[in-house]
């Protein structure tokens, strides 16, 4: 009897196996809830890239779709420049780009339109966001560094052009200028070409040497 009891203990019956095989089976599931749960919480970056800012603190309470961290490519940079509407129909995809950096004066960079953002920025000024990859990314180049983007729409040699804030301008490249004739101020109407930050093309309306009213 002694002999059976002890051979019986060696092979449990299929009750215990049952039972042991349930709660492998539950345990098996508890583990892949907590993977799961891991996963809910762990942040992958999209590209490889440099942090430069971790925002939250340890222990706080993060609010959804709050900025967590702040990373970049070092080698892929990208410039957000602001156009004002008048311009934003110019303005296209794939357009060549040259930038002027503050920090680095003598370093002239190219680059594309790559993304036009068609909602309204906020703030009192009409801008839009306009977004430039670069061809390169030159090495005294960092992440924030402020710049200047000139949009190349077309470029037209030996044009008669007038500064921006001379012209008044209206729809369907008409403007109205003040011209000095005879001598009494006299205002007329004129047909506007290409626009640039500071100038604008004038293709009808004003010939070269006659006088314009600063406003």
């Amino acid at each position: 009897a002694t002999a059976e009891a002890q051979l019986a203990a060696l092979y449990p019956d299929a009750n215990a196996i049952a039972q042991a095989q349930l709660a492998l089976d539950q345990a098996h599931q508890r583990w892949q809830e907590a993977l799961a749960k891991v996963e809910q919480v762990t942040l992958t970056a999209p590209f490889d890239g440099v942090v430069l800012q971790i925002r939250p603190i340890v222990g706080e309470n993060v609010a959804v779709y709050a900025e967590i961290i702040r990373f970049a490519d070092p080698h892929a940079l990208e410039i957000e420049a602001k156009v004002i509407e008048e311009d934003l129909p110019l303005v296209q995809i794939g357009q060549a780009v040259e930038i002027y950096f503050d920090a680095v004066p003598d370093l002239l960079a190219t680059g594309r339109v790559s993304r036009i953002n068609p909602l309204r920025l906020p703030g009192d000024r009409p801008l839009y966001g306009v977004y430039i990859t670069l061809a390169e990314t030159p090495a005294e180049l960092a992440a924030g560094m402020s710049s200047d983007a000139a949009i190349i729409i077309e470029r037209r040699a030996e044009v008669l052009q007038l500064p921006r804030s001379m012209v008044r301008a209206g729809a369907n490249g008409v403007g109205r200028v003040e011209v000095w004739h005879n001598g009494q101020r006299e205002e007329r109407q004129i047909k506007t070409g290409l626009r640039g930050d500071v100038y604008v093309e004038i293709v009808e309306g004003l010939a070269e040497g006659e006088e314009v009213v600063s406003r």
